[in-house]
C-alpha cells in the first residue's frame, strides 16, 4: 500500500468516526433513556475500574428497544449512592 492510499485510508477512518460521534451524541441529548443508561455504566466501569470510553461505546450499540432493560439492570446493581 502507498503512503497516500494509507494517508487517504486514515483520513476516511477518521472522518467516519467523527460522523459517527457526531451522530451518537446528537441521539444522546434526545433520548433520556440513553442518557440515564450512560450515567449508570459510568458507576460500573468505576466499580470495576474498567475504561469509561468502552463502556459508553457498548452502551451506544445497545438497540434502542433493549436499554431500558439494560438501564434496569445497571441501576439494580450500580445504585446511586
Amino acid at each position: 500500500m502507498s503512503l497516500r492510499q494509507s494517508l487517504l485510508e486514515a483520513i476516511g477512518e477518521s472522518c467516519a468516526v467523527a460522523c459517527t460521534r457526531a451522530t451518537q451524541q446528537r441521539n444522546f441529548s434526545e433520548d433520556p433513556t440513553l442518557n440515564a443508561l450512560l450515567e449508570a455504566a459510568m458507576r460500573a466501569a468505576a466499580h470495576w475500574n474498567d475504561n469509561p470510553e468502552d463502556w459508553r461505546q457498548q452502551c451506544m450499540e445497545v438497540p434502542p428497544h433493549q436499554r431500558q432493560d439494560l438501564l434496569d439492570h445497571l441501576q439494580r446493581e450500580y445504585p446511586k449512592r
